[in-house]
């Protein structure tokens, strides 16, 4: 594979192979693809540049450093990588761990009320681990829903995603 000037891809298609559309938002798409050097399937969340000249918004700039900060958490969406391609792709990409359905598709596959208790509770579980690590960081996540919350079906067990909307809150509160 041939990079451009200084071993940066031009596109970050040269680096990965799209497998397809999964999602979209007001921010973009996610694609679920593989990446070339090492055949990982990996979730790409793209974010369009706005072109305005004024760089990336805020949103954007805070999900990931956000996200750098609770990346240690096995109860959080691991971010794997940043790219930014140089050329005329104005678009960022976040790589992410993919994972293979988020929490309301998984709910679907099961008639209403079949749902084995044990998976329930192992995702409340996860679910409170990971709020628990988040808070620890002084972090508001403000859009918790099942479209946010991804299922790893292998060690069943569930992550928090999508940080777009977050906050950090600078100062702890007083106890």
């Amino acid at each position: 594979m041939e990079l451009g000037a200084g071993g940066v891809a031009n596109t970050v298609w040269e680096l990965y192979e799209s497998k397809g559309k999964i999602g979209s938002g007001r921010y973009g798409a996610v694609h679920e693809a593989v990446q070339k050097a090492t055949g990982q399937t990996v979730a790409l969340k793209e974010f369009e540049h706005p072109g305005d000249g004024q760089g990336f918004t805020p949103e954007i700039l805070r999900e990931v450093a956000l996200l750098k900060d609770l990346n240690q958490s096995r109860y959080v969406v691991d971010l794997i990588d940043v790219e930014t391609p140089r050329s005329s792709d104005t678009s960022i990409y976040l790589v992410f761990e993919y994972l293979d359905m988020n929490l309301g598709h998984y709910i679907s596959k099961f008639e209403p009320g079949l749902m084995p208790r044990r998976t329930i509770k192992m995702f409340v579980f996860s679910l409170c681990k990971g709020m628990a690590h988040i808070h620890s960081h002084f972090v508001i996540h403000r859009d918790l829903k099942s479209d946010n919350l991804f299922v790893d079906e292998k060690r069943m067990i569930l992550k928090i995603g999508d940080l777009g909307v977050s906050r950090s809150i600078t100062t702890p509160p007083r106890l």
